[in-house]
């Protein structure tokens, strides 16, 4: 059981224009799921509409489990050297050559997933905004920059960390929420 969820506006633009009964019974169903962690057997419309918010829901839940985890604690420094072997010890340069194939296969693996960027959702982008007090207009304005140059920057590098850009391009005074609320 939770205390709270994430509801995005996409939610809200796609039940609100149906009947006032398929909209009661589309929120119901999302906030049992999001908050109770059980689905609500539908059927139409309302089935419709829940199956297509059904993953992001799910993605929530699964970020909210992993969140609440507690992380592993590190037995001593993972800098310290490691102890030398001796030539009795590393056995034949056959060894040594396999050895260095499986290094050389790992840092590689390693590079590629640094290397690969996956785009933020404007939902993403629009919580980070929101959650560090700039407004909606300046998250939009951010997202569709990078959305319409495939998230490559005014310099055309690829983007490799969002938030970064997001913190060194548009965290601006100017962008900043009113103390009263949040500015759309």
């Amino acid at each position: 059981m939770r205390d709270s969820t994430i509801f995005y506006r996409s939610f809200y633009e796609a039940i609100k224009e149906l009947p006032k009964e398929n909209q009661a019974e589309i929120y119901n169903a999302i906030f049992e799921y999001s908050l109770n962690f059980k689905e609500i057997e539908l059927s139409g419309v309302s089935k419709t509409v829940f199956i297509l918010i059904k993953p992001l829901l799910s993605a929530n839940i699964k970020n909210y489990e992993n969140g609440g985890k507690a992380k592993r604690k590190r037995n001593g420094s993972e800098t310290e050297a490691k102890p030398k072997r001796s030539a009795s010890q590393s056995g034949s340069n056959k060894d040594k050559d396999k050895d260095k194939d499986v290094n050389k296969d790992k840092d590689k693996d390693e590079n590629e997933k640094q290397e690969k960027f996956i785009p933020p959702s404007y939902e993403e982008v629009w919580q980070y905004f929101y959650d560090n007090g700039y407004t909606a207009v300046a998250s939009k304005k951010a997202f569709d920059y990078y959305e319409a140059s495939n998230w490559v920057d005014s310099r055309g590098n690829k983007v490799k960390n969002w938030k970064q850009k997001m913190i060194a391009v548009w965290f601006k005074d100017e962008n900043k929420k009113e103390e009263r609320g949040f500015v759309c």
